[in-house]
């Protein structure tokens, strides 16, 4: 028998149905890190300035990677830009029995 441990998150604070599964224990919140809410007028921006200024060339599709790398080098503080909705973090324990597994093949 061994066990092993499950880390899950909801996407807008605190599920309705993690609660159902006794197996998964609510610890907490995230920060909220995000980045759903920033313009994508301000990712082009970051975009070019760490093109010009770095040779960095990002895809659009890095958004997030795209902000916190031109909010370093300005020396803007991400916590305060990029917080969006925080996350519920769920915590659970599984435990699964070998044998049982092994015969079911």
């Amino acid at each position: 028998m061994y066990e092993q441990n499950k880390v899950s998150f909801s996407l807008y604070g605190k599920s309705i149905q993690y609660p159902k599964f006794k197996e998964l224990i609510f610890i907490g919140y995230t920060k909220g890190n995000s980045v759903k809410d920033v313009p994508s007028e301000v990712t082009n921006i970051c975009n070019q300035y760490l093109k010009f200024e770095y040779g960095y060339n990002y895809k659009l599709a890095k958004k997030f990677i795209i902000l916190q790398s031109a909010f370093d080098k300005l020396g803007i503080s991400k916590e305060e830009i990029l917080t969006s909705n925080p996350k519920g973090i769920y915590f659970g324990l599984l435990v699964i029995n070998q044998k049982i597994s092994c015969l079911e093949k």
